[in-house]
């Protein structure tokens, strides 16, 4: 099942995230190994991911997105987040994991972000 919808804008790969609850280790498992091949595959060194569908996630999920953002740091891929939930976006800031990811409110200004194409 994929659970990530892929587009190019430019040089920057966008990543949706097409599941509204990011909870049981079968599904991470499975979101992870998608983002996983995505990365690994893909020629672009900018890429946002969208969480817009994302309603709720596990404390799994947020481990998931630390070794996500492990691997893009490896392949000199520079990682954003954007559209978070104001539950997820709370809980990045109560983990101190919004330290780590850079947050954006839409998808739009997380593309903006990465200067002009």
């Amino acid at each position: 099942m994929n659970r990530i919808i892929q587009t190019k804008k430019g040089h920057i790969l966008l990543l949706h995230i097409d599941q509204e609850r990011l909870v049981d280790d079968l599904s991470l498992q499975e979101l992870h190994g998608e983002l996983k091949d995505c990365l690994k595959t893909c020629e672009e060194k900018q890429v946002v991911v969208d969480l817009v569908r994302v309603a709720f996630m596990a404390s799994a999920a947020l481990g998931m997105f630390v070794r996500i953002r492990k691997l893009c740091s490896e392949r000199g891929i520079s990682l954003k987040l954007c559209s978070p939930s104001t539950t997820i976006e709370q809980t990045l800031k109560t983990t101190g994991l919004n330290a780590l990811f850079e947050l954006h409110p839409d998808r739009e200004s997380a593309i903006k972000s990465f200067g002009p194409q």
